[in-house]
């Protein structure tokens, strides 16, 4: 009797090994024939992902460029004349020969030094237009204005109204494109 337990015991161990091999070769089975599916849905999701980044970091790029750099410029645009910048930041020292002396009040100092420190963000034309406009000398109160300055000012003003448009635009369709994704 005790013979015929233990043989028992074997048997069902054995029984329950070949079985367990008969559901592992059946859920191999099934995992092969998943894996292709599994995996192209996994690329996908990852496509989705990815794409998804890399709009929201191309918006997040031009709301910096519109906040930190176009906005900043096109709020200091004098409202009646629409084509000139207010000086608010630049205070005349001195006017030596043709030359004007020039120093930067606090308020100038902290706005040239972001406008300056975001110009890398701005399309070539508002980069160009900004370094022509810097690299001008400005006109002071009680002296003619330096034509070049005044030219340069107004392709900066001119650079400056069509990037805030272009942004705008650009914006607004980034907007609706993050809200399908």
């Amino acid at each position: 009797m005790l013979l015929s337990c233990s043989t028992l015991i074997i048997l069902g161990l054995v029984g329950f090994v070949i079985q367990s091999q008969i559901y592992f070769k059946v859920f191999a089975e099934i995992l092969v024939a998943i894996a292709p599916i599994a995996t192209f849905s996994l690329a996908v999701m990852t496509f989705i992902t990815l794409r998804k980044i890399a709009v929201q970091a191309k918006y997040d790029r031009l709301v910096k460029e519109m906040e930190n750099l176009v906005a900043p410029l096109l709020a200091n645009i004098k409202r009646d004349s629409g084509n000139e910048f207010i000086q608010v930041f630049l205070d005349c020292k001195e006017y030596v020969g043709e030359k004007a002396i020039w120093i930067i009040n606090e308020k100038g100092t902290t706005f040239l030094d972001n406008i300056l420190r975001n110009k890398h963000l701005g399309a070539p034309y508002l980069r160009h237009a900004l370094n022509s406009y810097f690299n001008n000398d400005p006109y002071c109160a009680g002296h003619s204005p330096n034509a070049e300055f005044i030219a340069a000012e107004k392709i900066l003003i001119d650079a400056t109204k069509r990037r805030y448009s272009e942004l705008t635009e650009e914006l607004e369709k980034m907007e609706k494109k993050l809200s399908r994704l």
